[in-house]
């Protein structure tokens, strides 16, 4: 992330602390993450990628998990740590700008990335999964034959390098398995309260 969208996303932070306009999803897990709460080991290290303001650490804190939370807001981090302090629970936060050289082989039990896309970082976030390590990855789906008009309506970042083609998400991670793969084009595809125009992967890898 460039220094300018670090200094856009301290921005958009400082504001909506500063006027206590927090997204529901600040603050609670995004919906993707509970429904592979199931799939979670329940003790070992996890790696909150592109964190913001911490709901999904904090959530995976909860479980019982050690977590690493990594942002490139200077100011989402220190709320976090601010705030998983306030609750007694184990976070260690870092601001930093991502790049595939953040990330050193076989560290996580879990990897969670939510509404966070950077091609270039998936062979190295699937190299820092333990041996049997789990990833959850969700962001915003872009379905095949739309319009124009449609694409622009969709929710969530316009540009296509920010958003998922059908299928794409699994081919991003050939070396996991991936044992529970979904898509939300239209919001009709599943009886979860799951947003539309999504695809969510979990994904594992392999024993050795």
């Amino acid at each position: 992330m460039s220094m300018a969208a670090a200094e856009k996303w301290d921005e958009i932070y400082t504001a909506r602390l500063a006027h206590a306009h927090l997204a529901l999803g600040d603050l609670t897990p995004n919906p993707f993450l509970v429904l592979a709460q199931s799939y979670l080991p329940k003790q070992g290290r996890a790696l909150d990628l592109a964190s913001g303001l911490g709901g999904d650490s904090l959530f995976l804190a909860e479980q019982g998990l050690e977590v690493d939370a990594w942002d490139a807001s200077s100011v989402a981090m220190a709320w976090l740590e601010s705030e998983h302090r306030r609750l007694g629970l184990m976070i260690r936060t870092r601001r930093i700008d991502i790049d595939p050289s953040a990330f050193d082989h076989h560290t996580f039990d879990v990897i969670h990335v939510h509404h966070f896309l950077d091609r270039s970082l998936c062979h190295s976030i699937a190299a820092a999964l333990k041996p049997n390590g789990i990833l959850v990855f969700s962001t915003f789906l872009t379905p095949f034959g739309l319009s124009e008009t449609e694409r622009a309506a969709l929710p969530g970042p316009s540009r296509s390098d920010y958003r998922l083609t059908p299928g794409e998400l699994v081919d991003l991670f050939p070396t996991l398995n991936p044992v529970l793969h979904l898509e939300t084009p239209d919001g009709e595809s599943t009886s979860q309260a799951l947003p539309k125009f999504h695809s969510l992967l979990v994904g594992q890898r392999s024993s050795f």
